[in-house]
């Protein structure tokens, strides 16, 4: 019994450290809220430390998740998995600042019951609960009832995941739909329609044509000002130095491939030095094969090298792109007159080596030293390093010819006008930055809103010349004129768009809420007036309308109206949610852990 007990002891302990894992957040973020220096801390929500140690856990365990699914962890994967765990831990402080500001609670008798009833994933997968592979609940029920058993910590894992779901029954608690809502769902699903429509795109009118004066401009943004309002802006100049491999690391792949080359010639195999060292993961496991290339397929020295070779030869080392190849022709076919030969390689990637790597950060960090001493052009100049501007942009968006970087954002909108970056890192370059301007945010200055004034007042027009020429179609057709004559006789095509309910998406229209609920509001054969959308003009004629049966109504009335609460509850809480981190503080540190734009 003791022996058993202990290996039961011994399992439940490392299933309590997988649980804890994810209850981290709110075990040890309590013991650092008082920490006034960040010195580890990977964020801050509301004023609590989410602790480095915290972030590390998940996104350990997360990745070795995907190193167990995934043949390759690119950088991206990490670095989403990174993005993903910070995440998750934010909204999780978030929550369990909301179940303590509402005084939620888990009494030991829930606990208990919803363990007895709902064990936890981790304990129906280990095998001390397991008989003959599947979960024995009768085990895990005389488990649960020993007191000797450390159930502590997955308790408090338990306990945390029900006080959110407490709070989540609390927030969608008053969300309700009533009869005639499920109706009118029911009707949307159901009911069909068909039209034949005509339509007339803004882009049949030529925009070169449409004349826009100063004074339709400035009436305009006068009376539509607060369309134009602005968030705080800025702008940057910047250099950049990419992290290229080095003359020396290109001939020190290929003198690493011309080996390789020299033991085939030796006698090793070519597929079996392939799986043994290739680069390429797609055709490594196939010791390199290609399959049939014909001439073209690939890049041009591949292409060249390939095409020269007789079945049997290997090349000498090929460079392209991707890095330095070996390649071995198998055999040779033609193909209707086309040359096709069925080929294997090798390739060896040219990888940036740490020396380079440290030549390249030293020259961007002079250049930061210089350009604070003599300034950010002349430093450039010294550096044949090219200025580029970003152009304006807005807190937290993309920055125009550099991309998202939360690091630049930080950096720009703390700081004046004219003050010069630390070097910056991302995955493939170094970067400094120098900030050009800032504007507050307000509405903007008619020369600084003109452009899309006019952008605006032109895609009003070009909208309104297409409805002007479906208003006249339609007045013919008033007068009697056929549908499909007047179409014909104004260049313009009919079109079928099939049977679609009010809830349907329509091949070429969308989910266009005009066009639908035009087409809902006509009587058979009758036509539509001209339905004006950003797209265009619509001109409906009803072909058939299908009449809502009621007596099947009753019959899914019940799934129809779980379906849409359901829907609603969902919508409620994410938007709920939205609200709640919208208006908490929340500081990002990871750019002081990982050298990269987020």
């Amino acid at each position: 019994m003791m022996k058993t007990m202990r290996k039961m002891t011994h399992s439940i302990l490392w299933i309590v450290i997988a649980a804890f894992v994810g209850t981290i957040v709110f075990a040890w973020g309590m013991q650092f809220t008082s920490r006034k220096s960040k010195q580890g801390v990977i964020a801050v929500v509301n004023g609590k430390d989410i602790p480095i140690q915290s972030f590390q856990y998940l996104y350990e365990s997360k990745l070795k998740e995907a190193e167990k699914k995934e043949e390759e962890v690119t950088d991206q994967v990490t670095k989403n998995l990174r993005d993903q765990t910070w995440t998750e831990l934010v909204d999780q402080t978030l929550l369990s600042q909301e179940v303590k500001k509402r005084d939620i609670v888990v009494t030991n008798k829930e606990l208990y019951e919803f363990m007895k009833r709902f064990p936890p994933r981790e304990i129906m997968q280990s095998e001390i609960f397991q008989t003959n592979g599947q979960f024995d609940y009768n085990k895990y029920r005389q488990a649960l009832a020993d007191q000797r058993i450390p159930w502590g910590q997955i308790e408090d894992y338990v306990r945390s995941q029900l006080l959110i779901a407490k709070l989540q029954e609390t927030i969608i608690g008053a969300v309700r739909i009533n009869d005639q809502e499920v109706y009118r769902k029911y009707v949307d699903d159901t009911q069909k329609a068909r039209v034949n429509f005509i339509f007339i795109p803004v882009k049949e009118f030529s925009s070169s044509e449409i004349q826009i004066s100063p004074a339709e401009i400035e009436k305009y943004f006068k009376e539509n000002s607060d369309k134009f309002k602005m968030e705080e802006r800025a702008a940057i100049r910047f250099v950049v130095l990419p992290k290229n491999p080095s003359k020396d690391d290109e001939e020190k792949t290929r003198a690493r491939i011309l080996e390789i080359r020299d033991l085939i010639t030796r006698g090793e195999d070519f597929a079996e030095m392939a799986k043994e060292y290739s680069e390429d993961p797609t055709t490594r496991k196939n010791g390199g094969d290609l399959g049939w290339l014909k001439k073209g397929a690939t890049q041009k020295p591949f292409d060249e090298a390939l095409f020269a070779l007789k079945p049997g030869e290997i090349s000498e080392p090929v460079k392209t792109e991707q890095g330095w190849h070996l390649i071995k022709v198998l055999e040779k076919k033609k193909t209707k007159g086309e040359e096709e030969f069925h080929a294997s390689h090798i390739i060896l990637k040219i990888e940036l080596s740490e020396e380079t790597l440290n030549k390249i950060k030293n020259q961007i960090d002079e250049f930061v030293l210089k350009a604070r001493k003599v300034g950010f052009d002349i430093a450039a100049s010294d550096e044949k390093l090219a200025v580029k501007e970003s152009g304006l942009f807005v807190k937290g968006s993309y920055i125009p010819k550099l991309g998202l970087s939360e690091e630049v954002t930080q950096f720009v909108f703390e700081n004046k006008p004219g003050k010069i970056s630390d070097t910056i890192e991302s995955q493939f370059l170094y970067y400094v930055a120098q900030i050009k301007e800032r504007k507050p945010a307000g509405i903007p200055s008619l020369s600084e809103a003109e452009p899309l004034v006019k952008n605006e007042l032109l895609k009003q027009k070009l909208e309104e010349l297409a409805y002007q020429k479906g208003m006249r179609i339609y007045e013919e057709i008033r007068k009697g004129q056929e549908f499909k004559k007047v179409a014909e006789e104004s260049k313009e095509k009919v079109m079928d768009s099939g049977e679609f309910t009010r809830n349907s998406f329509i091949p070429g229209i969308g989910q266009d809420p005009e066009f639908i609920g035009s087409a809902f509001a006509l009587s058979t054969n009758q036509v539509s007036s001209p339905v004006k959308t950003t797209q265009g003009a619509y001109l409906l004629q009803l072909v058939s309308k299908s009449t809502v049966i009621d007596s099947t109504f009753q019959v899914y009335s019940d799934s129809l109206k779980l379906e849409l609460l359901r829907k609603k509850q969902s919508d409620f809480y994410t938007q709920w949610f939205q609200n709640l981190k919208k208006n908490s503080r929340i500081e990002d540190y990871r750019s002081q852990y990982y050298k990269e734009t987020f």
